[in-house]
């Protein structure tokens, strides 16, 4: 078999509009040498292409190609005949080479037909214990790195991408037992044929006995109900919510074990859940964190899927698989174990259990639940209105947001065109469903319009980069409404002969399919036939991709009843502005407040200093809250600093837990960019750091959606508003710093906080 590992710098990340700028290719052969794989009859090809435009400044710092290195070189119209021939129909190997693929399709060399091994999929399945799956992370964490070559050129990310292929091959051809199994069962639902030409390479034998005994130690179902541990021990319970320095809490907790014996702690959302678990168990106090039904893996849909005759497209085939690999190993059965990328966030819920699917792991974990004196659950999944209800330490933007995202409908309409397009039937259904596709078309085109979209010398379309829009249900109405109404109504009634012809859904996929279109439709109706002056929408349109989210404005409404019993910490109460929004806003009264938090609050200070990139010292987090600025201030740090540090910037230099694992392993020879909102609770990451500085003050920009929604009524919404709440936000990020065993400096870097009013005014309210 010949093979010919690809790998493309362009000009940006859509094969519509972006083009490319340099080809790699090698082509070779693949021989087995005493268990060992190695690359044989090598031939190499690298050309830089000219893109018919000038360069962004990011892909220079991204790719290391100049404007200059580009300027008399060949078009791609001039060598498209001579790389298509040297491809050939050789088997494409490369590290998410499927993009490479779209990117040549665009210019009109067609490789579908090819067989693709991408190694980005293979490091799914083979990599999870990694932190980030990037190409140059997974070189350094294996060792493929050749000195000599140059970072982040295709040629030698070509050659990078082929020293893993040898890697995870040797990985398939030691693969036995029930992985083994797996592995050879799903070579019959593969329409991509990748399994099977790696099992052709790596010698495999197949098994007759395929699967008849896959996780047979493991699978014990039931019937059997188990009744909702946070129901049966509610009124047992009395409930804290946490939203502040778990110092200050874990004394709480300590003092409420003199009068109960079970005490549950709600936390903002499942992450700070899992870290709030570590934190107690770290001082000696047992704990369990509280599991939503959803978070564990269906069993028994994964062994219907392996057993059954369904062929599957690549990415359903890559995630069954690593699905069912981790299950021969997993200890809780938890998806959140597992991570995900792309197209398969989208297709999780499948794979989640429903209410009352029980298998061993639920067992087991709600037999130990009961006995456990503090149960830790997520805000924002718990339903439960307790009187005995108390939350400890007050986080007004944390609040806000759960509220927000549990009170605002969302709906994606890439998502709703992908349910409809699944459905299946006879030709009546297809038809109908044809109608229902033309009107969701409508009704997008609709929101799509309202916005005045940017125009300009933008070689690439509005959207190509994200954007978001405001509008009020009246600018929705002032000339589309009654297309709404039509559209939504058609929709409807479609949707409702779909149903009657087909009123017999055993499939799983299916069903979760029509729970989302019925969401959709039950939306569409009630917002598109009911005006509310409580309503304001947010669109977000990037690339083909639009998303509309619902918000009520009656934000203090709502969270009257969760702040009642608050007591204040992580906002400062002492400034009349800030006192005053907050009673304004939420309807509190000073009284309200507890005076002892105050004495905790003025122990810290932020420091004001001078920026200049010569201050920054290794282990420092630089704060911001632009990826344009993150990038200016990375660029200043790179010409003082050179290559003696490394410097981390959002948006290039690979993902969230990347930047995370390389930032606490390196943390002397290492400088973080991020943004502030991102980063805020990653406890973590104040364990490592040295010093943090905050070189800019996350101010809600007037063009923010939630922004307008909250001060439309507002004269002045920028002092009425802005300066109480940016007072609030860094208080929070502060005291989350301090909880995190932070023992370095806090600095400011912003000018603001000295040059105008209001900024003397808010370097005076924080901590």
């Amino acid at each position: 078999m010949q093979f010919v590992a690809l790998d493309l710098e362009t000009t940006g990340l859509d094969p519509k509009t972006d083009t490319i700028i340099e080809i790699a290719a090698i082509k070779f052969n693949i021989e087995l040498e005493w268990d060992i794989f190695v690359m044989k009859n090598a031939e190499e090809r690298s050309m830089l292409i000219h893109p018919n435009r000038l360069l962004e400044q990011e892909v220079t710092m991204i790719t290391g190609i100049t404007n200059d290195m580009l300027a008399w070189r060949p078009h791609f119209d001039e060598v498209r005949d001579k790389v298509r021939d040297f491809i050939g129909n050789a088997i494409i190997v490369g590290h998410n080479v499927l993009f490479d693929i779209a990117m040549f399709s665009t210019h009109e060399i067609d490789l579908n037909k090819n067989i693709v091994i991408d190694t980005f999929e293979l490091s799914e399945i083979f990599s999870q214990d990694v932190e980030s799956l990037n190409l140059g992370f997974l070189a350094n964490r294996y060792g493929l790195i050749d000195p000599n070559e140059v970072e982040h050129r295709a040629l030698t990310d070509t050659s990078v991408s082929i020293r893993l292929l040898m890697k995870y091959l040797g990985e398939v051809r030691i693969l036995e037992g029930k992985k083994k199994q797996i592995w050879n069962t799903l070579i019959e639902h593969d329409s991509s044929q990748t399994l099977s030409t790696i099992s052709k390479i790596c010698h495999q034998i197949k098994e007759t006995n395929l699967f008849s005994d896959f996780l047979s130690e493991s699978t014990p179902f039931s019937d059997e109900t188990i009744e909702n541990i946070e129901e049966e021990n509610q009124d047992s319970r009395i409930l804290y919510e946490i939203h502040g320095n778990p110092h200050e809490e874990l004394e709480i907790i300590k003092n409420a074990f003199k009068t109960h014996t079970h005490i549950s702690l709600l936390t903002p959302w499942y992450k700070a859940t899992l870290w709030m678990s570590e934190f107690l168990t770290s001082n000696n106090i047992e704990n369990m964190v509280t599991i939503p039904y959803n978070k564990w893996c269906s069993m028994s849909y994964v062994q219907d899927l392996l057993l059954g005759n369904e062929i599957f497209w690549r990415k359903k085939l890559i995630l069954i698989l690593k699905i069912s690999f981790w299950m021969t190993e997993t200890k809780t059965g938890l998806l959140d174990e597992l991570k995900f990328y792309g197209e398969e966030r989208n297709m999780l819920d499948i794979f989640r259990t429903e209410k009352d699917e029980i298998h061993i792991w639920r067992k087991q974990y709600e037999k130990k639940i009961k006995n456990t004196p503090i149960l830790i659950s997520d805000v924002s999944n718990w339903e439960s209105k307790n009187r005995n209800r108390y939350t400890l330490i007050k986080d007004i933007p944390l609040l806000e947001d759960i509220i927000r995202r549990r009170e605002s409908k969302e709906i994606s309409f890439d998502q709703l065109y992908s349910s409809i397009e699944k459905l299946q039937g006879d030709k009546e259904s297809q038809d109908i469903k044809i109608h229902m596709l033309d009107m969701v078309s409508m009704i997008r085109g609709i929101y799509e319009s309202i916005p005045e979209r940017p125009t300009g010398p933008l070689v690439s379309p509005p959207g190509a980069y994200g954007e978001t829009y405001f509008i009020t249900q009246k600018m929705l109405w002032h000339t589309w409404h009654k297309w709404l109404v039509h559209a939504g109504k058609t929709l409807e009634i479609f949707w409702k002969k779909w149903k009657a012809i087909n009123n017999q859904i055993a499939s799983r996929e299916m069903r979760k399919n029509i729970e989302h279109i019925d969401y959709a439709i039950e939306i569409f109706s009630v917002y598109h036939t009911y005006q509310s002056e409580n309503i304001n929408i947010t669109l977000n349109i990037n690339l083909e991709k639009t998303k509309i989210t619902l918000i009520p404005r009656s934000v203090k409404v709502l969270m009257t009843p969760i702040l009642k019993w608050a007591i204040g910490y992580g906002i400062n109460i002492m400034f009349p502005q800030t006192k005053w929004f907050l009673i304004r806003e939420y309807g509190y009264t000073p009284e309200e407040f507890s005076d002892s938090k105050n004495e905790v609050q003025s122990k810290t200070k932020i420091k004001y200093i001078e920026y200049h990139p010569d201050i920054i010292i290794p282990g420092t987090v630089i704060l911001t809250t632009s990826q344009k600025h993150a990038r200016d201030i990375g660029q200043d740090l790179r010409k003082v600093h050179g290559k003696n540090i490394e410097i981390l910037i959002q948006g290039l230099s690979g993902g969230k837990w990347k930047m995370l694992s390389i930032f606490k392993n390196k943390t002397e020879w290492t400088i973080l960019i991020w943004l502030i909102d991102t980063w805020r609770d990653e406890y973590r990451l104040w364990e490592s750091a040295r010093s943090i500085i905050i070189a800019k003050l996350p101010f809600d920009p007037p063009t923010d959606p939630y922004f307008l929604a909250r001060t439309v009524w507002m004269s002045n919404n920028f002092s009425e508003y802005s300066e109480p709440i940016v007072t609030i936000r860094i208080n929070t990020l502060i005291e989350r710093v301090l909880s995190g065993w932070f023992t370095g400096s806090i600095l400011a870097t912003d000018s603001r906080l000295i040059n105008t009013e209001w900024g003397k005014r808010i370097i005076w309210e924080l901590l």
